[in-house]
């Protein structure tokens, strides 16, 4: 059996003050945590050609992806498949920070009538397991969990990498805290 567990963070077209509905995803970020030795094995970003927006100039400011980045991407289709043969997405079990990712990625797969990635594997919500593991009334943004824990952020917030890399720092200190 693996010890490994994928821990994903997506970015999607955006522009402000318009809802996430129909938005396309243009990176998969991804770390590859193994629970056994309690280690970041891997951390990568795919940047993906969005397939019914441009990149507006709100969600270059906030992402720092490009349009110019997202059109030397590769498809949707590709980057599900580079999931599911390099990380082997539909045996491990995957984890995000909140439902968001989870539902944004099952609706592009919809709309594009391309399988799911994941498959019938376990997600884990990162974010209710920190609510939890902290006692906290609310659940918090990552940003937050990560100051609670006295961590800085390295890296440039919301990019896929960035985040996946620090939303698995998050999920190994709470594996630590569990194996005491």
């Amino acid at each position: 059996m693996s010890t490994l567990i994928n821990i994903c963070d997506v970015e999607c077209t955006c522009d402000k003050g318009h809802s996430n509905q129909n938005a396309d995803i243009i990176e998969f970020g991804i770390s590859v945590v193994d629970y056994r030795s309690l280690e970041i094995v891997k951390t990568d970003s795919i940047i993906v050609k969005p397939t019914t927006q441009n990149i507006s100039s709100y969600c270059t400011t906030l992402t720092s992806i490009t349009q110019e980045m997202v059109d030397e991407g590769i498809t949707f289709t590709e980057a599900c498949s580079i999931l599911h043969k390099e990380y082997a997405s539909s045996n491990r079990i995957w984890g995000s920070w909140g439902n968001f990712d989870k539902h944004i990625i099952q609706d592009q797969c919809e709309r594009e009538n391309v399988p799911y990635p994941f498959g019938y594997v376990t997600h884990l919500n990162i974010k209710t397991l920190f609510k939890l593991y902290k006692n906290l009334k609310i659940e918090v943004d990552m940003m937050k969990a990560l100051q609670i824990l006295g961590i800085q952020h390295i890296g440039t917030h919301h990019r896929g990498d960035n985040d996946a890399y620090h939303i698995s720092f998050i999920f190994l200190e709470i594996l630590k805290k569990l194996r005491l």
